[in-house]
């Protein structure tokens, strides 16, 4: 009959801070049926029990925002309770300033005490992670946890208006060739851009018979979605004389045009005039 014994202390604890609450999470005693969680706003104590869990894992949710805490877990099981855990610091946070490239914790971990840093609150447009953020603390200042930031990309786009053909084609900052179908009334473009980069929304291709135009298409990414670049497209003719038809005009052109030397164009009407059978006509272009 194999001999019960006290569970061991828990190993591995670390204690995330959040909003009024710090989640701990721990490595599972082998023959523990329970831990104790206790806390104190000193790494010396004296810890007081704050409560019970059946698993590796406790949130304390009568934190305050702005208070360190430290955190010892013990094991129990019908044998006894464990010696605590080592300490952990579960409150000590830093608003690490735009442009940094190195930082210190305010409160210093105790010898053979568990160190674990995370990302309490991303900056804004920037997600960032951490390596080499947990561990035992050793006889010497830990040096080595590093915090890595990268920009968030997010998506340009916007309307569309007028659009009756095919063939438009859009780019940002001269690439990202973005081909938009016929009768589209939004976009996005193919990729998205960086946050705090430019972006440059301009017309490669017009479509078939239209031409278009961009509005709002230059600013630099924020820290969200882009929907307000507006392209609007109307047809690329434009009338150049209207026949009145009677007897002082022609009525119903009804052959091609021709242009002469003189760069006017030349052609007929198969009504109006003064026979009312059409006229001869020439248009001087502007």
């Amino acid at each position: 009959m194999p001999l019960l014994r006290v569970a061991g202390a828990p190993s591995g604890v670390t204690a995330t801070p959040g909003n009024n609450q710090v989640a701990l999470v721990w490595s599972a005693s082998t023959g523990a049926t329970g831990y104790s969680v206790a806390r104190a706003t000193s790494s010396a104590g004296p810890y007081a029990s704050i409560g019970e869990s059946s698993s590796a894992s406790f949130t304390d949710l009568s934190a305050a925002n702005g208070t360190i805490y430290y955190y010892v877990v013990s094991a129990s099981n019908a044998m006894g309770s464990s010696v605590n855990s080592a300490s952990v610091n579960g409150s000590d946070t830093l608003a690490v300033g735009s442009g940094a490239s190195s930082f210190t914790m305010p409160t210093a971990a105790a010898y053979t005490s568990a160190y674990a840093v995370t990302v309490q609150a991303q900056p804004t447009g920037l997600t960032c992670s951490v390596s080499n953020g947990a561990d035992t603390m050793g006889s010497a200042a830990v040096t080595n946890v590093a915090v890595t930031c990268s920009a968030n990309t997010y998506t340009v786009g916007g309307t569309i208006s007028g659009l009756t053909a095919s063939g438009l084609v859009l780019l940002d900052n001269g690439v990202d060739a973005t081909t938009i179908s016929a009768n589209a009334t939004q976009f996005t473009m193919n990729t998205g851009a960086a946050y705090g980069s430019a972006y440059d929304i301009t017309v490669q291709t017009p479509p078939t018979g239209l031409v278009c135009s961009v509005s709002n298409g230059t600013s630099t990414m924020g820290a969200a979605d882009v929907a307000s670049v507006g392209i609007a497209c109307v047809s690329n003719f434009s009338r150049v004389y209207s026949f009145a038809g009677g007897s002082s005009d022609g009525a119903d052109p009804s052959a091609n045009l021709v242009q002469g030397s003189d760069g006017s164009l030349y052609g007929s009407t198969s009504a109006g005039g003064g026979s009312g059978h059409g006229t001869f006509f020439k248009v001087a272009l502007q």
